[in-house]
């Protein structure tokens, strides 16, 4: 289990209206000074496969976590996915 997300992330930026997790996610990990790649492992739960298409990420867990520590609604973070298109309920 991932740790229940304290605080915002030093830097966290909103998604664009549109914007894709992957774009996303990298301007989160860089605005950390962190690569994607060390950004995932240190502040993201681990997904199953080897992550080489994050945007076809479906893990409400690791949305869950991406949402709280940006600041924004499940929804929003989940809507970055591609996803998203599935209905799920928390």
């Amino acid at each position: 289990m991932f740790p229940v997300q304290r605080s915002l992330w030093a830097i966290h930026p909103k998604p664009f209206e549109g914007e894709v997790l992957s774009s996303w996610l990298t301007r989160v990990a860089h605005g950390n000074a962190l690569t994607l790649p060390q950004f995932r492992k240190l502040c993201l739960p681990k997904i199953p496969g080897n992550g080489a298409d994050i945007d076809q990420i479906f893990s409400p867990s690791f949305f869950t976590v991406l949402a709280e520590g940006i600041g924004v609604p499940f929804e929003q973070a989940w809507c970055t996915g591609y996803a998203s298109d599935v209905l799920i309920t928390v």
